[in-house]
């Protein structure tokens, strides 16, 4: 989205949410308690009021928005290039959050830990106490004019588990002369290699006053992108560039993006980059193409939030099937007794405490069942088996 255009929409009122990034890396400090025998992390910061990419969250707004985490699914890593809930693999799947709150300027909560390969890795990383391990939201935010504070936050799209970006800052300057020089040594001529190296030399050279830890983020036909760190706030820097003479030259302008424009993509969207006509040469803007282009906006937004709703039911679901799944194999009730009407009614229970106690009741059915099943059965088949059984459980039910 064209950030001039959501500026002009605020002042009407009416500003369309904008996905924001953030991060916590104290997630696993103050007070926060890990039950490894109930696989529950507790006390988890979830989201603060000061991010790390320079804006404020009001305090209000996180208040308000402690319903959306409730429940909302955990997974390990960020989702590859895509917001869609629902295109999360289970393997990534950690758990969900419960018993949300707000309290000393943070939103915390109890994360429930399913027992996956994932969930044991985070089990073990909340125990390690790792410092290059945070915990990140991908939230659907509302900001000020001046883009310095949140204002309200719509949506919840995703509670992550990643490694810090920040802990690749230093790879560059770590890597010795002799390893530069070879890497600039085995590029071809004329190779997309050879320009990346020229580019990534003179970006390094560049005096960007201000900026530290500026390192190549992506290399496109026109622009060049770079992540930098300004007054300790991450952000994105976006350099011209063209090739003369078979040789890769960055432009001396550049402009400063947010991280998070960045990482969506909407810096494309702005109306100059370095290298665009400026001044008089510029046109002026289409009065009707921005209307419309509003309009698609609009309905692009409508569209990602119904998506986002059939996401979000997915995602629960899932959730849920793999909690009562876990219950089934821990109070021990045999593959044979979980029949599709029984998973179907375990499926439609939202209550983990009443599942618990349909679980709880089958177990004893089943026990019961067997109990009084005739003791010989040479002449009865698999399927009248299965048949009694089910008048069986039909009979105690009715009986109980």
């Amino acid at each position: 989205m064209s950030l001039e255009i959501c500026e002009e929409k605020h002042v009407a009122g009416d500003c369309l949410p904008q996905p924001l990034t953030e991060q916590i890396m104290d997630w696993c400090q103050e007070g926060v308690q890990i039950d490894r025998d109930r696989r529950v992390v507790r006390n988890v910061a979830l989201a603060g009021r000061y991010s790390r990419n320079g804006y404020e969250y009001e305090a209000q707004a996180l208040e308000d928005a402690v319903t959306l985490y409730e429940g909302k699914p955990v997974f390990l890593d960020h989702a590859y290039q895509s917001v869609r809930a629902q295109e999360r693999s289970a393997r990534d799947l950690i758990g969900s959050v419960e018993n949300v709150s707000y309290r000393d300027e943070r939103v915390r909560g109890d994360i429930r830990v399913l027992d996956t390969e994932s969930g044991r890795t985070f089990l073990a990383l909340a125990e390690s106490e790792v410092d290059v391990v945070g915990m990140s939201h991908v939230v659907l935010a509302e900001r000020t004019l001046d883009r310095k504070r949140v204002i309200k936050i719509h949506e919840v799209i995703s509670v992550d588990v990643v490694v810090s970006p920040a802990t690749t800052s230093g790879l560059k300057e770590g890597m010795s002369l002799e390893g530069r020089d070879l890497q600039s040594r085995m590029a071809l001529p004329g190779s997309y290699e050879m320009l990346m190296v020229e580019l990534d030399d003179q970006l390094e050279e560049r005096d960007l006053e201000g900026y530290r830890n500026v390192m190549r983020a992506g290399l496109f036909d026109d622009y060049l992108v770079a992540t930098a760190t300004r007054d300790d706030v991450e952000v994105g820097l976006v350099f011209g560039w063209m090739s003369e003479e078979g040789s890769g030259q960055l432009s001396e302008e550049f402009i400063e993006i947010e991280i998070e424009e960045l990482e969506l993509g909407y810096w494309r969207d702005r109306e100059e980059l370095p290298g665009d006509e400026t001044g008089d040469e510029k046109e002026a803007p289409d009065q009707v193409g921005l209307a419309h282009k509003v309009m698609r906006l609009q309905q692009e937004c409508e569209m990602l939030e119904g998506e986002l709703e059939q996401a979000r039911a997915e995602i629960e679901e899932k959730l849920r099937e793999a909690e009562w799944m876990q219950q089934i194999e821990e109070a021990g009730l045999p593959v044979e007794a979980v029949t599709e009407v029984f998973r179907e009614q375990l499926a439609g229970t939202l209550d983990r405490e009443r599942r618990t106690e349909l679980i709880r009741e089958r177990v004893e059915l089943w026990k019961r069942a067997r109990r009084k099943l005739p003791l010989s059965m040479e002449r009865i088949n698999e399927s009248n088996e299965q048949r009694n059984l089910d008048e069986e459980f039909v009979r105690l039910v009715r009986a109980a």
